[in-house]
């Protein structure tokens, strides 16, 4: 048969489910579960389930939010610049505790874009990340960026791979302005996707 897609969830976050799925986290898992991933997804609690849960399973799937990630992979997930908003909590436990299980994915996903305080639109995916934001997740960490967009693997990606790759699941408004940035930041070549 088919294989089966389970969801389990901690018996804490029973009775608060369905007010933290709707929205964005419920499209994500959507999306992920028509991707064809055969997946068995466990919500736990926040720092009940750091690397050493993670070390020696198998399959784990982890799935963290952020603020915003730059045209590198690099991940920003507790600060909008210098104004501190979240702290790293396990972050880097279930990016690495999920991509190190025997055939876990380690997922980020955030939508591409947002509205500021004077209302426009903000991309999410920018540059390099905003000059005092915090690096939670190094470039070398990220596996799989996932945004309203599209899914991409960055895992054996060159600079400019990555580049092309990050663009592509960025809001369309802002593909053009990202692109003439990754040029004059020297990681996007002529034989890239326009």
């Amino acid at each position: 048969g088919k294989p089966g897609k389970r969801l389990f969830f901690h018996n804490q976050l029973q009775r608060n489910i369905h007010q933290g799925l709707q929205g964005f986290a419920a499209q994500i898992l959507d999306g992920v579960f028509k991707s064809g991933f055969d997946l068995q997804v466990r919500l736990l609690l926040h720092g009940s389930g750091h690397f050493t849960i993670f070390y020696g399973n198998q399959s784990i799937i982890g799935g963290i939010n952020a603020v915003d990630f730059d045209l590198y992979g690099q991940i920003n997930a507790e600060s909008a610049g210098i104004k501190q908003i979240s702290g790293a909590g396990g972050q880097l436990d279930f990016v690495l505790g999920a991509y190190l299980s025997k055939g876990g994915k380690s997922f980020i996903c955030l939508s591409s874009a947002m509205k500021g305080k004077d209302g426009q639109l903000k991309s999410r995916i920018v540059p390099t990340l905003t000059n005092g934001s915090i690096c939670t997740d190094p470039r070398s960490t990220i596996q799989y960026l996932v945004t309203e967009y599209g899914m991409i693997n960055l895992k054996g990606l060159n600079t400019w791979q990555r580049a092309e790759q990050i663009i592509s699941i960025a809001h369309p408004q802002f593909r053009d302005e990202l692109i003439k940035d990754a040029e004059k930041m020297g990681i996007w070549r002529k034989s890239n996707k326009r």
